[in-house]
Order: structure tokens, then sequence, then C-alpha cells
């Protein structure tokens, strides 16, 4: 069997790991505030109108790709339904086809 001496927890290494726990808790907590983050510039009204550029333009781009796709399923006289329908039967032939 093991010697019991031997598992015994040296009290020295257990003193030192509490205190450098301890310092490594608080500089965590001491770092942020010893070295605040940089403070926030205030929002001017040519930034918001540039963001509001920004979203009216995606916005626009998103309209011209949905009447993409509308149009171009019109064209094909495809819906969702048929695309999907056709997807199944394609696999099932995959599937039954396979060894």
């Amino acid at each position: 069997m093991s010697d019991p001496k031997l598992q015994r927890a040296d009290g020295c290494s257990i003193f030192f790991t509490l205190i450098l726990a301890t310092v490594i808790i608080s500089v965590f907590y001491l770092i942020p505030k010893i070295f605040p983050p940089d403070p926030h510039s205030p929002v001017s009204e040519e930034i918001s109108k540039q963001r509001q550029q920004k979203i009216d333009a995606n916005k626009l781009e998103a309209e011209k790709f949905a009447n993409m796709l509308d149009s171009y399923h019109s064209e094909n006289n495809s819906s969702i339904e048929n695309v999907m329908q056709k997807v199944l039967e394609d696999y099932e032939s995959n599937k039954t086809s396979a060894p």
C-alpha cells in the first residue's frame, strides 16, 4: 500500500497556493480599475445620417434580390412546392438506384 505520510497535503504549498490565487483574483479585478476603457465618442448627426444611408442601401439591395428571385420563379413557372417535390423525386430515384 502507499505511505499515508505522502498523501498528506503540505501546509506550506497550500498556503502559497491560496496566496497566489488571492493575488491573481485581485489583479483580475484591479486591472480594469487602473486602466479604464476608452470613453465612447458621442454619436453626431453626420454619423446617424451615414448609418441611415447604409441601412437604406441594404434594404434596397434586399428588395432587389427578392424581386430577382420572384421574377426567376415566375419566368420558370416554378414554385417552392414544385421545386421541393422535384428534389424529393430525385432523392428517391437516387435512393432506389443505390445498391
